[in-house]
């Protein structure tokens, strides 16, 4: 299922790019661009939170076994 989510999130990226780019070039020049900036942006906010996450987790107390 992820797969068939991925193909069809990039399937519609380059529908999206297709389509600025018969309008005029350098708007799909600026899709892709700022698509390539966003996705770097995202994916080092990501890679961040998940770091954190994974400090949090080692350092918290486990419950008491009953």
């Amino acid at each position: 299922m992820l797969v068939a989510q991925q193909v069809a999130l990039g399937l519609g990226f380059v529908g999206v790019v297709g389509g600025f780019w018969h309008i005029m070039p350098i708007a799909g020049i600026a899709i892709l661009v700022g698509t390539g900036l966003g996705v770097a942006v995202h994916s080092a906010g990501y890679i961040r939170v998940e770091e954190e996450d994974a400090q949090a987790t080692q350092g918290a107390e486990q419950p008491p076994q009953p």
